[in-house]
């Protein structure tokens, strides 16, 4: 009778250590899904800060432009049509 009490509770204790292992590996498989797609996410997130710390340097690079005398001159002569004082302007007579 001892002998089945004996293997009846290496039954029950077997099957509450399957139970926990089980447990456990659930919430790890769920807990690596998560962490997976938590590195996703920030993979994404520091692509977007690249792109932006990019167009931030293009648009410094422009602004440190704009303030240089070679914008000024290159704005007067596209847009105002003026030239220098030792220039020689040639229009051509055809095109009218």
């Amino acid at each position: 009778m001892q002998a089945r009490r004996k293997k009846r509770r290496f039954r029950i204790k077997r099957l509450v250590l399957i139970g926990a292992v089980c447990a456990v590996a659930c919430v790890f498989f769920n807990q690596q899904r998560t962490i997976n797609h938590y590195n996703g996410q920030i993979a994404e997130i520091q692509e977007k800060i690249n792109e932006q710390q990019e167009l931030k340097k293009e648009l410094e690079d422009q602004e440190a432009y704009s303030a240089s005398p070679e914008f000024y001159e290159k704005i007067a002569r596209e847009t105002l049509g003026f030239v220098k004082a030792d220039e020689k302007v040639f229009i051509d007579a055809g095109s009218n």
